[in-house]
């Protein structure tokens, strides 16, 4: 038996090497594989070691140390390392949110009807081209101009992305009038996405732990990043979010997914106001919010029917309670804004 292979048929990877491979991907990225995820780093990569002819993860680390091809072999590690689920319409309820709520509020406070978006982590482009889908449903494309920009770190899924073709799991959450709207039924089954909606949609490889490069992004108006911060440690998410805020304009919308938390980023006793999309009520309650440089980012558990979060900082001890049309009033002084959708799948 071939000693350089585990029972499982991968190449061993030993403790130490790990550290050290997880360690350089951490420094390069922000995603950090926790002592569990050994395995994972093992059977993803394995396989790579081999095409490449190294007998072990040692020789092939080293090569990562000190080989000049060591930069793009970091991109084909992280295209086998990242996890790249995803479907058009995915938590739907946030997506609503967005077409009701947020588009009207940003367009209102407008001088000009033009509206820049970001999709990081947009996969294989899903969930860009479901906006882009939501906003021409709406027709907010007859009085409006949208910017949208969608950015992943794994090249493969991009590529995927900038072809538009999908299988049917990907329509999970797809009315079928919707794919017969915007979609062409291919030879293979696969639809491909109509040039009209992709020519909306651009695509860029971006790392979200870059700051110089997310910079060149300029500001934007809302940025999604669902089910993605999941993947990095308090640190890194400190530095992605801390990223986010400098590319939001004033008033501008983050959105992530229900899945997500910053919690333990640090903790500042602020109000929230919750909009409860199906009872159509205005509620204040006190939660614990972390800060990322001076802003105040909320982070809570799931609540019940809660479909779309807005935060206002400062808020006043006395304002306890408010009405809608009070709200609507006050929010528009708020530097940043922040909205989850915390609807359980």
């Amino acid at each position: 038996m071939n000693t350089f292979l585990s029972l499982n048929h991968h190449m061993e990877l030993p403790d130490d090497v790990f550290r050290l491979l997880r360690d350089a991907i951490y420094k390069r990225t922000g995603m950090w594989f926790a002592e569990s995820s050994k395995y994972l780093l093992q059977k993803r990569l394995s396989p790579r070691a081999r095409e490449l002819n190294f007998e072990s993860f040692q020789k092939y680390f080293y090569f990562l140390q000190y080989d000049p091809r060591a930069e793009a072999e970091f991109d084909q590690i992280y295209d086998l390392i990242t996890t790249n689920e995803t479907y058009f319409f995915r938590e739907p309820a946030q997506l609503a949110a967005f077409v009701d709520e947020i588009v009207p509020d940003i367009l209102s406070r407008k001088s000009f009807n033009k509206i820049r978006i970001w999709s990081a982590g947009c996969s294989s482009g899903e969930e860009p081209y479901s906006l882009a889908i939501l906003l021409e449903e709406a027709g907010y494309y007859e009085h409006a101009t949208f910017e949208i920009f969608a950015s992943d770190i794994n090249q493969s899924v991009l590529a995927r992305a900038r072809r538009g073709h999908y299988r049917e799991n990907a329509f999970r959450a797809t009315e079928a009038a919707l794919r017969e709207k915007y979609f062409v039924r291919e030879d293979d089954g696969a639809w491909r996405i109509r040039d009209e909606v992709r020519n909306r949609v651009s695509f860029g490889r971006l790392n979200l732990y870059d700051e110089a490069r997310v910079s060149l992004l300029g500001h934007l108006d809302v940025i999604l990043c669902r089910n993605v911060i999941i993947y990095f440690d308090d640190a890194s998410k400190k530095i992605v979010v801390s990223n986010f805020y400098n590319r939001l304009t004033d008033g501008g919308y983050l959105l992530l997914g229900h899945s997500e938390s910053l919690i333990r980023l640090g903790v500042f006793s602020v109000e929230i106001v919750i909009v409860d999309r199906l009872a159509q009520l205005d509620l204040v309650f006190a939660f614990d919010l972390v800060v990322v440089r001076w802003l105040s980012f909320l982070a809570c558990h799931h609540i019940p029917q809660c479909r779309v979060l807005r935060m206002r900082c400062p808020l006043l001890p006395q304002e306890r309670r408010i009405g809608r049309r009070s709200f609507s009033k006050r929010v528009g002084a708020v530097r940043r804004r922040i909205m989850f959708d915390f609807t359980k799948s």
